[in-house]
């Protein structure tokens, strides 16, 4: 957004990396637990989901910061709530922390995935 020019209201300024892009993709190939790669405007990229650290990451730059939604629904704090992957924040708190930090804590006490498994070392192997 261009400084002086006015939202609509009711509308959230978006930050540039808050995930609020919302253009479409297909999705070709899964990494690892927090990588995907998809097809978009013709061109392969790889894309990072915003706000998770699963135990196979393999975070090495240029690759886009999403929210990744399936049928309307997060697919990172879907991981999280499941126990296969916990809040990452780098630098600075993304936009939907508070709900993931939410799910990892019921994931935690409820002892689902990692945390059942590996006493929530996410990068220990399974």
């Amino acid at each position: 957004m261009r400084v002086g020019r006015r939202r609509r209201r009711g509308r959230p300024r978006r930050r540039a990396g808050d995930g609020g892009s919302r253009k479409g993709a297909t999705v070709t190939d899964i990494a690892d637990g927090d990588t995907i790669k998809v097809q978009r405007r013709g061109r392969t990229e790889d894309v990072r989901l915003i706000g998770i650290d699963t135990q196979d990451n393999r975070d090495r730059y240029d690759r886009l910061l999403r929210y990744v939604l399936r049928k309307g629904r997060d697919i990172g704090r879907k991981q999280i709530r499941k126990g296969w992957a916990e809040v990452y924040v780098f630098e600075t708190p993304f936009q939907r922390v508070t709900s993931y930090q939410s799910a990892e804590e019921r994931a935690r006490s409820r002892d689902r995935g990692v945390w059942a498994r590996c006493d929530g070392d996410f990068h220990e192997p399974l």
